[in-house]
């Protein structure tokens, strides 16, 4: 009887030590698991060609910095409530220069499903560490570090016969990858 109390005391403590070892290892894989991280930049930028024109507006929000060191990303408003899901990290921004205005925004954006759209980007898919991307229905792949610019200019006449050319670059940056 001691022997059989001895032998299941000890077949309970080595299954014990198993299960939590794989609990360990389970929440370590979960945390070093990596996302990859996307950056939408939108820039406009204008300038005046003849006449006068007022100050544009003022934008002044950055909502994130990313860290590719540590593969962190900091978020300054806008918690991750629920990480579970995410495929992607998609930080939006904007810029504003010249006659348009003067600023940065940004903010960040969780992608649980592909295709996913935020206005004329299009994110398709994501595999062997190669993003296949849609803008203004031109088709690319992007892969860790890579970068696509897509610019356009057009020339405006304001009410008050000023005559302004805004050029606008779209910019998809495939930063890296963060810990989830």
């Amino acid at each position: 009887m001691k022997f059989t109390l001895k032998l299941a005391l000890a077949i309970f403590t080595v299954y014990s030590c198993s299960v939590q070892k794989r609990n360990i290892t389970t929440s370590a894989a979960k945390s070093n698991s990596l996302i990859p991280f996307v950056e939408y930049f939108v820039t406009s930028e204008g300038e005046v060609l003849s006449g006068q024109s007022f100050p544009g507006r003022r934008i002044d929000s950055p909502g994130y910095s990313y860290n590719p060191e540590m593969q962190q990303l900091e978020l300054y408003r806008n918690s991750i409530s629920d990480s579970t899901g995410i495929k992607l990290f998609l930080g939006i921004g904007r810029v504003l220069k010249g006659v348009s205005g003067k600023g940065v925004s940004s903010f960040i954006k969780e992608v649980k499903n592909f295709p996913y759209r935020h206005e004329e980007l299009i994110i398709e898919s994501y595999s062997d560490s190669t993003l296949k991307f849609t803008l203004k229905d031109k088709s690319f792949k992007l892969k860790p570090k890579e970068s696509y610019t897509y610019t356009e200019s057009k020339i405006d006449s304001l009410p008050n016969n000023t005559i302004v050319k805004t050029t606008t670059k779209w910019k998809v940056d495939f930063r890296g990858f963060v810990k989830k």
